[in-house]
């Protein structure tokens, strides 16, 4: 009878905030009873009865009454560690007695959205599926944002389909989180696709689809394609271009047309950032044009426009792949001066323009100076040091590198195997050369067709060398190319 009264009555005590959650603490009538599954109020029960057989009575507030699964849900949600994620939400439910409803996801949705948990809001939107609960339109838009930022384009794919299927049109969010998931796969094909079907559904695109579906076509260089959205976003939609929109163009443009993109920017009445210089500066890097990069940079400058670590970046891979050794060298002391901390990468760039040019004295030196500076070295800069070792003709030195990294806790990859196994190849060690390509199999990391070349170059003048490296290739079943043979040959002819 108490248990009955405390469940109809709006009066229930504070202590219903903590929740029974063992069933052998609940009173035999509700531990199985269907006014639980139904979202009745069993807690205020539960609770009423545990202190009503203790002989405590419990101070009585009245508050507003809910379905347990909210409340439940509730909890969840003032506890922070839902935000770093339950392994099943729908566990716990069942664990109480309680089968979830739409509301209580609402609020676990909301828990996983306040902690950024993408992952825990997939799984909810699953966990509703298998409940056949109904899906809000918002939790679509959610969970299709997520696949985008993931770049899960099936699944994105997947739950569009699912959409139409129950008769429920997809929205403007939702068109905007598939195009995002295809753009991330640079699929720009089906992108596009996508877009025109938004259009043929009569949704107009915003700032938000323009810029993905241009993205999606800048990644895979298509600049003709982008031209023609750009022109659209204009001219049909009226909708004016963001600085995030340009920054997409001028990763797509060639870079004879950047200074007039950039100057078609200005006249629209958009500042250039430092963000769409250091676009244009990956633009110059990856077609090797150092001056082009420095006239931009100066043009920054002048803008009031002050370089960032990313923009030193650009500038030092350009310098390394031009063997300017001097201008990346003096660029690091630059950013020091204007406030900017070398990172890792940085000395990595600069590390690489000094190991090209096979200078290993100014490589130990910079490895020094990064260790006096508490910058911690990682796989790539231990792999460029080997690489200047193994063009120094220096296997011991190598050698010390290699257990230098594994003392630090670094797993060696195939590069820095490969670079190693070059340095002894070129020294002669045939025992080394086979020991440590033992090793890349012990390890898990299998030697490619890269790595046996690497060593026949290195191999040269050393035939016997060259003939034990395709004696393991053929053991390892990797199949030689041409090339392989033209560099095992090379190194017998030169003998």
């Amino acid at each position: 009878k108490i248990c009955s009264r405390l469940c109809s009555s709006s009066y229930w005590g504070k202590s219903t905030a903590l929740y029974v959650s063992n069933p052998s603490w609940r009173p035999n009538g509700l531990r199985h009873s269907s006014s639980l599954r139904n979202g009745w109020n069993g807690t205020s029960a539960v609770v009423g009865h545990n202190r009503f057989r203790e002989g405590v009575q419990a101070p009585i507030k009245r508050q507003r009454c809910e379905t347990s699964s909210q409340a439940i849900a509730k909890r969840m949600l003032r506890d922070k560690r839902n935000q770093q994620g339950y392994s099943r939400p729908l566990d716990i439910f069942l664990s109480t007695a309680h089968l979830p409803d739409s509301q209580a996801y609402k609020q676990l949705l909301r828990a996983c959205s306040m902690g950024r948990s993408s992952k825990h809001i997939l799984k909810l939107y699953h966990e509703m599926s298998e409940l056949h609960l109904p899906v809000a339109m918002q939790v679509y838009e959610a969970v299709l944002e997520i696949l985008g930022k993931m770049g899960k384009a099936k699944q994105a794919n997947m739950v569009l389909q699912k959409m139409r299927k129950i008769g429920l049109s997809p929205s403007l969010a939702c068109y905007n989180g598939a195009i995002f998931a295809f753009a991330k796969v640079r699929n720009h094909a089906v992108a596009i696709d996508l877009f025109e079907r938004m259009i043929e559904e009569s949704l107009a695109p915003d700032q938000t689809t323009y810029y993905r579906i241009i993205d999606a076509c800048a990644r895979n260089g298509k600049t003709k394609i982008v031209e023609e959205f750009l022109e659209r976003m204009k001219i049909e939609h009226s909708l004016k271009p963001t600085i995030t929109i340009y920054n997409a163009v001028v990763r797509s443009s060639p870079p004879e047309t950047l200074v007039l993109v950039l100057d078609n920017m200005i006249e629209e009445g958009l500042v250039p950032t430092v963000g769409t210089y250091n676009a244009a500066l990956s633009v110059f890097e990856k077609h090797g044009d150092v001056e082009s990069s420095v006239k931009l940079v100066e043009r920054m400058t002048s803008e009031n426009i002050f370089p960032n670590r990313k923009t030193y970046h650009h500038l030092l891979k350009c310098f390394a792949n031009t063997f300017d050794v001097e201008s990346a060298r003096g660029l690091l002391l630059e950013m020091e001066a204007n406030g900017i901390h070398p990172d890792v990468i940085s000395y990595n760039h600069v590390l690489s323009a000094y190991s090209k040019v096979g200078d290993q004295e100014s490589v130990f030196a910079l490895l020094q100076e990064m260790d006096d500076l508490e910058v911690q070295p990682n796989i790539i800069t231990f792999s460029i040091a080997l690489s200047a070792c193994e063009k120094a003709n220096d296997h011991s030195a190598a050698a010390e590198l290699f257990s230098c990294l594994k003392a630090r806790g670094l797993k060696p990859n195939r590069i820095t195997y490969g670079s190693l196994i070059a340095a002894y190849a070129r020294a002669g060690k045939i025992s080394s050369v086979s020991s440590y390509l033992t090793e890349m199999h012990c390890n898990g990391i299998h030697p490619d067709i890269v790595t046996y070349n690497v060593a026949l170059t290195a191999a040269e003048n050393q035939y016997q060398v060259a003939l034990k490296i395709l004696q393991i290739m053929e053991q390892n079943g990797v199949k030689p190319t041409r090339h392989t043979l033209q560099l095992a040959i090379n190194a017998c002819y030169n003998c």
